[in-house]
C-alpha cells in the first residue's frame, strides 16, 4: 500500500528531530501520513481512504479497512465514527476488518469530530462548535460556541484542543470555561489527535508529536472546600472604619530573632490612590503570634500621598534594604508608567532608623516582596511600565540605580505586568510576569539581569490576570510558587495554589489548592521560610480585583513537607 510499510522503517524517525519553525513538535512519522487521525493510549488510527492502525511511534500495525475511509474519525467504547459528506456513520472497532454498520445522522456533519464520554463534538466548517448526546436517538446536536472553531479538534476527558486553520493550537476545559487559550502553534491545516500524554499532528504527510498540555485544573480541583488540610491561618485582619486596606507586604528576620512583616496601610478606602503609610507587625514566636501594628516608615516629605509595595531585604553587608512606591497626587493612576516614584532606603540599626530616600526612578510600577540580591551582590528590582517588564539594578547596595542595559521584554502575544525575579541554583535568573494570556509568562537571564530571553508561557502555571510569587527554598534547587490556578476571563483571584519546580521554573508539579473559597481574593503574596514551614502573607478577603478583597491581610502557614508532597 502507498501509505505505510511494516517492513520499511524509512518512514519512521525517532522523536528527536524538530521542524525549525515549530520547535515543540517532534517528527515521528516521515511519510504517508495524510488524513484524519484519532489516538488511544496504545494506538493511532489514520483514515486516509483506508483505515490504518499504527503504534504510538508511527509504525504500521495493520490495515483495518480498505476503502471508504475518507472523512473525519473519532473513537469511543469500541466503536468508530466516520463523518463524511455531511453524514455520520458508525462501526465496530476490532483488530481484523472494520466495516461501517449504520448511519447515525444524515445531515450537517461537515467538520472535525471528537468524542468524550457520551458526547460527540463537531467543529463545523462555519466555525461553530456543536455537541450531541450519543445515547439519544435520533442524534441531534446543539450549538455551544458561535464562532472561532475552524480546524481540527481532539478531546481528552473535558479538555478540548483545537488546531485552527491558521496554525494556532488552542485549548480549554469545557467543564470550566468556553474561552480558549493559545498554547502553541502547528502547521496550518493540520489534523490532530490526543491521548493522556501527547497531541499528535498530521501535516504535509508527516506525523508529529507534541507533549500534551493541560493548562486548566479539573472542575473538582478548582473549588475544593475550605483551607488545605495542615495549612493554618495565623492571622487575618479585615478593614475597619479607619484603615480601609492592609496589603502588599514583605517579611524580614531581625538579628534578635523577631520576624517582621511590613505592609501598606491605607486610610479611608481600598483604592491605590488613597493616603497610606508603611506599617509593620512583629512575631516573637517564629510567626505563631504577632504584636499590634507599628510604624515602619512615616510618610515621605513633600506632597507624598501614597506609599505602598513594601520590599524588605537583608543585604550582604548586614544592612536592611527597603524599596517602595510613592505617589504624590490622588489624581495619578498607579497603572501609568509616569505617575509614580520608586524609592529605596537602608537601615544600619535593625530598622530603628532609615537613611534618606534614594530615588530609583521616576515612573514604573513595582510589586511587593520582589527585591532580591544576586550571589554577586547586585540588587535587582523588577518593574513594569506600559505593557512590558524590566529591572532596576544597583551594584553598590542601593546607593545608585539604573535600568538593565537590554531593555524591557514582553510576550509577543500581548503585554506583561507585575513581574518578579528569582536567582536559580545555576546562576541564571528567572523573570516571570502576570499576563492576560491565560498563563504566567517567563524569561531568563544569564548575565545578572542585563538581558532577558523572549518571554514564553509557563504552561503549568495557568492563571487569570493576577500576579504570582516565587522563591527558592534555602539550600535547594527547588522553587515554590503561589498563584491563582484557574482561568477566569473576568479575573477572579481564587483559588490560592502552590506548586514546586525542580528544573528552574520550566515545569511545575505537586500542584494543590491552599485556599479555595469561590468568592475569595488571594493575591500579592509574600513568602518566607519559618522553621519547617513556608509562611505567606497575602490578601485574603472576598470579591473581584479592584474590590474590597484586597483590603484584608492574611498570614498562612504551610509545612514544607505538605508543599513537596505529591
Amino acid at each position: 500500500m502507498k501509505y505505510l510499510n511494516t517492513n520499511d522503517d524509512s518512514n519512521v524517525i525517532e522523536a528527536t528531530a524538530a521542524i525549525p519553525q515549530y520547535p515543540d513538535l517532534k517528527i515521528i512519522g516521515r511519510s504517508g501520513w495524510s488524513g484524519s487521525i484519532v489516538a488511544t493510549e496504545k494506538n493511532i488510527y489514520l483514515a486516509a481512504g483506508s483505515l490504518i492502525k499504527a503504534d504510538l511511534g508511527g509504525r504500521l500495525i495493520k490495515e483495518l479497512g480498505s476503502s471508504k475511509w475518507n472523512g473525519e474519525i473519532a473513537i469511543s467504547d469500541g466503536e468508530i465514527y466516520l463523518a463524511k459528506r455531511g453524514e455520520l456513520f458508525r462501526g465496530k472497532l476490532n483488530d481484523t476488518l472494520v466495516k461501517i454498520s449504520e448511519k447515525v445522522a444524515s445531515d450537517g456533519w461537515d467538520g472535525s469530530i471528537a468524542i468524550s464520554g457520551h458526547y460527540i463534538y463537531l467543529a463545523k466548517k462555519n466555525g461553530q462548535l456543536h455537541r450531541g448526546d450519543l445515547r439519544k436517538k435520533p442524534l441531534e446536536t446543539k450549538k455551544i460556541m458561535k464562532r472561532g472553531w475552524h480546524g481540527s479538534i481532539a478531546i481528552y476527558k473535558s479538555q478540548i484542543y483545537l488546531a485552527r486553520l491558521d496554525g494556532k493550537l488552542r485549548t480549554t476545559d469545557l467543564s470550566i470555561s468556553r474561552k480558549t487559550v493559545i498554547i502553541g502553534k502547528v502547521p496550518p491545516n493540520s489534523e490532530i489527535a490526543v491521548n493522556s500524554n501527547y497531541i499528535f499532528v498530521v501535516s504535509e504527510a508527516k506525523l508529529l508529536r507534541y507533549k500534551r498540555i493541560v493548562p486548566y485544573p479539573l472542575a473538582d480541583q478548582l473549588k475544593p472546600p475550605g483551607l488545605l488540610k495542615k495549612a493554618e491561618r495565623v492571622i487575618r485582619v479585615s478593614p475597619d472604619c479607619v484603615v480601609g486596606r492592609r496589603s502588599e507586604g514583605s517579611f524580614l528576620r531581625l538579628k534578635d530573632g523577631r520576624l517582621v512583616f511590613g505592609y501598606s496601610r491605607f486610610f479611608g478606602n481600598v483604592g491605590d490612590n488613597c493616603p497610606s503609610i508603611l506599617a509593620k507587625i512583629y512575631s516573637f514566636e517564629n510567626g505563631d503570634r504577632w504584636v499590634d501594628d507599628e510604624l515602619l516608615l512615616a510618610r515621605d516629605s513633600g506632597n507624598t500621598r501614597t506609599m505602598m509595595e513594601v520590599n524588605l531585604l537583608r543585604l550582604k553587608n548586614n544592612e536592611i534594604g527597603l524599596a517602595y512606591l510613592v505617589k504624590q497626587s490622588d489624581q495619578l493612576d498607579c497603572s501609568n508608567d509616569y505617575s509614580t516614584i520608586l524609592r529605596f532606603r537602608y537601615s544600619s540599626d535593625e530598622m530603628k532608623s532609615w537613611s534618606d530616600p534614594v530615588k530609583i526612578a521616576d515612573g514604573g510600577i513595582i510589586n511587593n516582596d520582589r527585591l532580591i540580591q544576586l550571589s554577586n551582590g547586585r540588587l535587582v528590582l523588577p518593574f513594569h511600565g506600559g505593557s512590558s517588564v524590566g529591572c532596576y539594578l544597583s551594584d553598590n547596595y542601593g546607593r545608585l540605580w539604573r535600568r538593565n542595559s537590554g531593555g524591557r521584554v514582553k510576550p509577543k502575544e500581548g503585554g506583561a505586568m507585575e513581574p518578579g525575579v528569582v536567582e536559580l541554583i545555576d546562576g541564571r535568573v528567572m523573570l516571570w510576569a502576570r499576563t492576560q494570556l491565560g498563563h504566567q509568562y517567563a524569561s531568563y537571564s544569564v548575565d545578572q539581569c542585563e538581558n532577558f530571553s523572549p518571554m514564553k508561557p509557563v504552561l503549568d502555571l495557568v492563571s487569570p490576570s493576577s500576579p504570582a510569587s516565587i522563591k527558592r527554598l534555602p539550600g535547594s534547587a527547588e522553587l515554590v510558587c503561589f498563584w491563582n490556578r484557574s482561568f477566569d476571563p473576568k479575573g477572579n483571584r481564587t483559588p490560592l495554589s502552590s506548586a514546586i519546580s525542580e528544573d528552574g521554573g520550566s515545569t511545575w508539579k505537586n500542584i494543590k489548592s491552599i485556599e479555595s473559597r469561590s468568592d475569595g481574593y488571594f493575591a500579592y503574596t509574600a513568602i518566607t521560610i519559618s522553621g519547617d514551614s513556608v509562611l505567606i502573607g497575602h490578601s485574603g478577603g472576598t470579591g473581584r480585583p479592584g474590590g474590597p478583597g484586597i483590603g484584608t491581610i492574611q498570614l498562612t502557614r504551610i509545612p514544607i513537607s505538605v508543599i513537596r508532597d505529591s
